[in-house]
C-alpha cells in the first residue's frame, strides 16, 4: 500500500514557474514540499540592478531561483502569476496554450480603482460619493469646502497609499511634500477622494478562489484588524459579503479569470456592503495561511490554472493569521529564527544563507504566523503561542484581544457571526 501511494504521489507530482515581486516565496516552498519541481523567478531586472530584488527564494529546499524567466516557460507543466504586474502576459501566455495560473485582465480591479468604482455602480453595489480630481492643488482646494475625506490615488498607489484627513491642512501636510516627488506632473495626477461611509459597523471582506466559471468551495470570509485576521470556511457566505461575490462574477468570467480574489468590505448598520478595495491576486501576506490550512493546496493551483472545478481539503474550518514586523527590516537585512517544528506555521519573506534566514530589507514585516482551529479561541490561542516563538531584532509579539472582540462583536451586530 505505501508504495503504491508514492507511486501515485510520483505520477502527480508537476513543475511550476512562479513570476513575483518577491512575495510569493512561501507558495514556492510549498509547492516544492509537495513534490513539485518549482522554479521562482522574481522581478530584478533594470538599467542598474540591486540584488535585494532578486534574492528571494534563494536557499530553499526544491526552490531553483531562475534569473531568467522565459527560459524556462516551455519546461513546466504551470505558469503562476501570484501577484499583479503581469496580467497582459498571463493573457498572453494562455491564449498561446500555456498553462496559467492568474488574474489576467482582472487585475485592473486593484490596479485601476476609477475603473473599478465605476463598475461597483453598474453591477448595482453600494458606492461612497467620490470625485476623480486631477492635481494635487485641486484635491486641496476641494478638501477646503468639503473637509472629511479618504484619498487615493489612482494605478500610482506605490506613490501614497490611503490617507483620510480631517481638513485641508491635514491635506497640505501630506500632498504638498509629493509635489517635489511627482515634479511638473503634480498638478495632472488622478486622485480619487472619497467621502466617509456612514453609520459603519465592521470592516470585514472575503478571501476566494476562481477557476474562470465559479468561485471554489468551501468560502473564506473572516476579518482583519491591525495586522491580526481572524476567518472561517463556510459554505455559503453572509448575505451582504455573497452579494459583491455574485454581483462581481460575470465580469470575472469574462476575464476568465483564473486565480485568488479577495475584498475589503465595510458593512453598515443595514447590512449595506461597501467595498474598499479589490485584491487581484494573492493576498499578502494572508496568503501564506493557504499554503498551511489547505491540504490540496498543489492541486488547487494546479485545477485553477487548468480552469477546472476542485473542492479545498482543509485541516480545519477556523483560520487566523498575524503579522510579525520590525522597522528595522525596512532597511536591513534581519535575521529570522524559527522553530524547525513550526516552520511550516510561519512564513517569512526572504531568503536562506549557510542554514539561517533572512528578510530581504524593503518590509516591515519579518514573518507572518498562521493557524487554524475548532474554534475562534482556539486559533487565538495558537497564534499567541506560535508568534512568541519567533526571534527577530525589532520584533515584538502583540495581540490586542480587547480590540479583536469588539471586531467580533460589531459584526455578530449585523449578522457576520464567525
Amino acid at each position: 500500500m505505501r508504495f503504491v501511494l508514492v507511486e501515485k504521489a510520483l505520477k502527480e507530482s508537476r513543475s511550476f514557474l512562479i513570476w513575483d515581486v518577491s512575495a510569493a516565496v512561501d507558495h514556492a516552498r510549498k509547492l516544492a514540499r509537495d513534490g513539485n519541481k518549482v522554479y521562482y523567478y522574481t522581478e530584478w531586472t533594470e538599467a542598474s540592478p540591486s540584488f535585494k530584488k532578486y534574492a528571494s527564494g534563494l536557499g530553499y529546499e526544491g526552490v531553483t531561483k531562475v534569473k531568467n524567466f522565459y527560459k524556462f516557460v516551455d519546461k513546466v507543466d504551470c505558469i503562476c502569476f501570484f501577484y499583479i504586474g503581469r496580467g497582459d502576459l498571463c493573457v498572453w501566455l494562455r491564449d498561446k496554450g500555456y498553462t496559467c495560473f492568474g488574474a489576467g485582465q482582472g487585475e485592473r480591479l486593484e490596479r485601476d480603482r476609477a475603473w473599478a468604482k465605476d463598475v461597483q455602480k453598474k453591477i448595482g453595489l453600494p458606492v461612497q460619493d467620490y470625485k476623480v480630481i486631477k492635481g494635487i492643488d485641486n484635491v486641496i482646494k476641494y478638501v477646503k469646502k468639503s473637509p472629511k475625506k479618504y484619498i487615493k490615488l489612482n494605478i500610482w498607489r506605490g506613490d501614497q497609499e490611503t490617507f483620510f484627513v480631517e481638513d485641508a491642512e491635514e491635506a497640505e501636510t501630506i500632498l504638498n511634500p509629493m509635489k517635489a516627488k511627482l515634479g511638473p506632473f503634480s498638478n495632472g495626477f488622478e486622485f480619487i477622494v472619497e467621502d466617509e461611509v456612514p453609520n459603519v459597523v465592521v470592516e470585514s471582506g472575503w478571501d476566494l478562489f476562481f477557476n474562470g466559471r465559479d468561485y471554489l468551495r468551501p468560502y473564506l470570509w473572516g476579518f482583519l484588524h491591525r495586522g491580526v485576521y481572524l476567518g472561517k470556511y463556510v459554505d455559503e457566505l453572509p448575505e451582504p459579503l455573497e452579494r459583491i461575490a455574485e454581483a462581481i462574477k460575470p465580469l470575472l468570467i469574462g476575464f476568465d479569470y483564473r486565480g485568488a480574489i479577495s475584498t475589503e468590505v465595510l458593512i453598515t448598520k443595514k447590512r449595506e456592503p461597501y467595498i474598499l478595495d479589490w485584491t487581484a491576486r494573492m493576498p499578502y501576506p494572508l496568503g501564506i495561511l493557504y499554503t498551511y490550512v489547505i491540504k490540496n493546496y498543489s492541486e488547487v493551483i494546479w485545477k485553477i490554472a487548468k480552469g477546472e472545478d476542485v473542492e479545498l481539503d482543509l485541516k480545519d474550518k477556523y483560520v487566523g493569521a498575524i503579522d510579525l514586523s520590525s522597522n528595522h527590516a525596512l532597511q536591513n537585512w534581519v535575521k529570522v529564527t524559527v522553530p524547525p517544528k513550526l516552520r511550516e506555521q510561519i512564513g517569512v519573506q526572504g531568503a536562506r544563507w549557510m542554514d539561517e534566514e533572512y528578510v530581504v530589507p524593503g518590509y516591515e514585516l519579518v514573518a507572518e504566523a498562521v493557524s487554524y482551529g475548532g474554534s475562534v479561541k482556539a486559533v487565538i490561542e495558537d497564534l499567541k503561542k506560535v508568534s512568541g516563538k519567533v526571534v527577530a531584532f525589532g520584533y515584538e509579539p502583540k495581540i490586542d484581544e480587547v480590540a479583536l472582540k469588539e471586531v467580533l462583536s460589531g459584526g455578530e451586530s449585523v449578522g457576520l457571526k464567525l
